[in-house]
């Protein structure tokens, strides 16, 4: 089976004279060895001259010039036909060219100095109208979709012709200076279908990457050829290049804008493309540990600063201070294996009506930092 023909890998061509006619393929790395032979089954193949290419149908068609006939052969090796030619006028047809934006066939009639067209969908053609433009033993060559002409050559007046492959008016001489050309080819630089993209995280220290976007291929058929021979790339921050960043992957160091420029390039020349700017961000910024801990607040010291014992009277009485942060005082006075019971008091603190016996006279200070563990003390008798 014949495999589908790309500009990659494959090259076909005819023998116009050789008996019998043929049409022959081989790969462009001379990896096959010898030409192989087309299957044409159902398809005519008399002095086959010029060959039109069309891997989206998977067919490939040729003017037998001989045999005024339009055919084709499928490039799966499935044999071919012949291509319903109603309302046109085929004589001495040679060259074709594939419209495929139209769906158009075009081959020149070398007898009849016109050019013709058919439906690639089998449903007829016609005279293609070249007003302004001239023919003379017209071969067709490229077609250019972005301009919606047709080049051919004509051979007798050994000129290259330009016209609309609509029929439209807008045609004229390229060239003059010839001599017997055909089947005029364009090399154009890369046309970008499709802008380059950045995927990755957008904070500082991740990996972006970026695609080298999309370009137009070749059309075989339309002898049009754009396809890009290489494609490098190039990052920017902020609007500003970065220096030695030209592979497909970065890291992104600084917070900002960055963006990927794709450059193709061909023999005819360079076009670029490039991404949306991919904004990446600045970490949180965390708030600052306190420079301290929150003190803590102590509890007040408490100190007994006066004390008189008056037996005689029965009477005692006490006074206290605090240290440190107070609120107010406890106080407690009891006997020898009593258990204190501290209440609220104020300096002086008296008590009287005691009776003989040894006391315990206790005091401690509050505040916000809670109650004095270690109280102030006096021991003391009534005699």
């Amino acid at each position: 089976m014949v495999p589908l023909a790309t500009a990659a890998n494959t090259i076909f061509w005819t023998n116009p004279y050789s008996a019998p006619s043929s049409i022959f393929f081989a790969n462009l790395d001379g990896s096959s060895g010898s030409p192989s032979t087309l299957p044409t089954t159902g398809a005519t193949v008399n002095t086959p001259w010029g060959l039109a290419p069309d891997p989206a149908a998977g067919k490939i068609y040729w003017a037998n010039y001989f045999g005024n006939k339009i055919s084709f052969a499928k490039l799966d090796g499935g044999g071919g036909g012949d291509l319903n030619i109603v309302g046109t006028t085929v004589s001495s047809p040679w060259g074709v060219t594939i419209d495929s934006a139209l769906g158009k066939i075009y081959w020149g009639n070398f007898t009849t100095d016109a050019l013709d067209y058919a439906n690639l969908d089998g449903t007829g053609g016609g005279v293609l109208s070249t007003p302004g433009a001239a023919q003379s033993g017209p071969m067709p060559g490229a077609i250019d979709p972005t301009t919606g002409r047709i080049y051919w050559s004509n051979w007798n007046a050994s000129a290259i012709v330009f016209g609309k492959s609509d029929g439209s008016f807008g045609g004229g001489t390229l060239y003059s200076t010839a001599s017997q050309p055909a089947m005029p080819a364009i090399l154009r630089s890369p046309a970008g279908t499709g802008a380059p993209s950045i995927t990755g995280a957008s904070t500082v220290g991740s990996t972006l990457s970026c695609s080298q976007g999309s370009w137009a291929p070749d059309l075989l058929g339309e002898l049009l050829y754009r396809a890009p021979q290489s494609v490098g790339l190039q990052w920017s921050l902020n609007g500003t290049d970065l220096a030695g960043a030209v592979q497909g992957s970065i890291t992104a160091s600084t917070p900002g804008d960055y963006r990927c420029r794709a450059t193709a390039t061909n023999f005819a020349g360079s076009t670029a493309q490039e991404s949306a700017p991919f904004t990446v961000s600045a970490p949180p910024t965390l708030p600052a540990p306190p420079t301290s801990p929150i003190a803590k607040t102590s509890p007040p010291n408490t100190k007994i600063s006066k004390a008189k014992i008056n037996s005689k009277k029965h009477m005692a009485t006490f006074k206290f201070k605090a240290t440190g942060s107070s609120t107010g005082f406890q106080c407690a006075l009891f006997k020898k294996h009593k258990k204190a019971k501290f209440r609220t008091c104020s300096s002086p603190r008296t008590y009287k009506g005691l009776r003989r016996g040894k006391y315990t006279f206790e005091v401690r200070a509050t505040g916000a930092g809670g109650v004095d563990s270690t109280p102030g003390k006096k021991t003391f008798k009534i005699r």
